[in-house]
């Protein structure tokens, strides 16, 4: 609902104008939250009977996220003050200094879910996401629709929902860390060293995610981007179901190992991806008579382009779903390797088809890379398969 109504009160431009901020709060607090979540969920599976390891790793990320927060700052700081309007143009100076103020809930979501999981508290996770999109629409209605306050306001919202998606359950996590020793280097440094084996994975969805927006805002308009951004969007929202599949996967991972947690996940995949896939075909195939009344008739190439995102929405499902399968195994080189090479194939189209063909040379370039990763996945499902004893299945 926040995308339908700030589509119709900023336009297409105020929407590139907002996709590209957060893109670029998004993109610092993925770089430097250090991939830590799958991680800590590990190692509290490997220590299931010891509480304070799950203590630790709760500290431990906490004060990751703080120093990951503080080095994101510096990075923009150095970026706007360097070269203010060339690495991220189109974006107003208020509006930039909101969207960082949102960083340290980027990280701290990354981090949540996997330890309100790991803990078999998953449900508070899930009420903060309803609670914090419902606080962001609100935040939309009063100050961008009844106070057309404009981008800022829209990005506050963002802001604020984001802080209690990332707060949710803290006080839990809080409990559940006072039973963990101080923090040594040698922790941090062990939690480092396996987050380096992983973080590849999450800089090779940066290329793919993230570094088309950013290239395409500064390759042409914000309108152009805001016109993508939309129907990106609309098919990010029906990933919404994936990925809430895949943090109780995750759980089921950590508790019981990935060889009985195939046996359930499985069956999960399939049955989500078909179901997102039917629903996705049917919006894009339809989008030219529905969309215009959603979001106005000023995103006139948004419906072109949702056109072609369902064939990326099954490879983008089956990602998200089989990622538990490769940590849960330690196959965090691999993983990482997979992951940046579909990110390089993303990033290479890009940067071919965007000067030649605009957003939809990047509609391309994206479902390209999640055929792509259609494909390794599949074949991570087939060793999944192999793996599990006959009598399990």
């Amino acid at each position: 609902m926040s995308l339908v109504l700030t589509a119709r009160w900023l336009g297409p431009e105020g929407r590139g104008e907002l996709a590209v901020a957060t893109t670029w709060a998004g993109t610092l607090a993925t770089l430097f939250g250090l991939s830590l979540g799958p991680i800590a969920v590990r190692r509290m599976a490997a220590h299931a009977a010891h509480a304070r390891e799950a203590a630790t790793a709760i500290k431990v990320l906490f004060l990751v996220a703080c120093t990951g927060t503080l080095a994101a700052w510096a990075v923009s700081g150095v970026v706007l003050v360097v070269s203010p309007g060339e690495v991220v143009h189109n974006v107003s100076r208020t509006v930039m200094l909101l969207s960082l103020a949102a960083i340290p809930f980027f990280i701290w979501e990354q981090y949540s879910g996997y330890l309100l999981s790991a803990v078999n508290r998953i449900e508070l996770y899930n009420r903060g996401q309803v609670f914090g999109r419902a606080v962001a629409l609100m935040t939309v209605v009063v100050l961008v629709i009844q106070l057309d306050l404009g981008v800022a306001a829209a990005v506050l919202a963002v802001l604020l929902g984001q802080a209690c998606i990332a707060l949710a359950g803290v006080r839990l996590l809080r409990a559940h860390s006072r039973q963990a020793p101080p923090v040594t280097y040698a922790t941090v440094r062990a939690f480092a060293l396996d987050g380096v084996r992983l973080h590849p994975n999450s800089l090779g969805m940066l290329l793919m995610f993230g570094a088309d927006v950013l290239l395409l805002n500064h390759l042409s308009t914000a309108g152009e981007v805001g016109n993508y951004q939309l129907a990106t969007q609309f098919v990010t929202m029906l990933l919404i179901v994936p990925q809430a599949a895949h943090l109780v996967l995750s759980g089921i991972v950590s508790r019981s190992g990935p060889d009985v947690a195939w046996v359930v996940q499985k069956k999960a995949i399939v049955a989500v991806t078909a179901g997102l896939s039917v629903v996705a075909v049917l919006a894009g195939f339809t989008a030219d008579h529905w969309l215009p009344l959603v979001v106005g008739p000023q995103f006139s190439t948004a419906p072109e382009l949702l056109r072609w995102l369902p064939i990326a929405i099954v490879g983008m499902s089956v990602s998200t779903m089989m990622a538990s399968q490769w940590t849960g195994r330690g196959y965090f080189a691999l993983a990482s390797t997979l992951t940046v090479a579909v990110g390089v194939v993303a990033f290479v189209s890009n940067c071919l088809l965007i000067p030649r063909h605009g957003a939809i040379g990047a509609v391309w370039a994206l479902t390209g890379a999640s055929l792509f990763s259609l494909t390794v996945n599949g074949l991570m499902a087939l060793h999944c398969e192999r793996r599990v004893p006959r009598r399990s299945l």
